[in-house]
């Protein structure tokens, strides 16, 4: 087998002709992809959305629970009895 009976020139200029080919290609189609949602992922999506808005309202409300606790408790209004504490914590261990 005879390797050097190819010149490097050979090389060269088919690297050339392919570089000027490979420039000359321009992408002429402006395809633009896109999404569809079927209607059950589109009902899921708003079932989801308000939900979150549900969890939201609630999260604000019971922040504003919370809020009005530590005020009165730095205030030292907040007074709890301690017979109701233990009431409450028996009742989530009977059922």
């Amino acid at each position: 087998m005879r390797i050097d009976s190819i010149t490097s020139s050979y090389y060269v200029q088919n690297y050339r002709s392919n570089k000027l080919t490979v420039t000359e290609k321009k992408k002429t189609d402006k395809a633009y992809d896109y999404v569809s949602l079927s209607v059950e992922a589109e009902s899921f999506s708003n079932t989801l959305n308000e939900i979150k808005n549900r969890v939201l309202a609630q999260t604000s409300n019971e922040q504003v629970r919370i809020n009005d606790i530590k005020s009165r408790i730095k205030r030292g209004e907040y007074n709890i009895s301690g017979e109701l504490v233990a009431e409450k914590i028996l009742s989530l261990f009977q059922n």
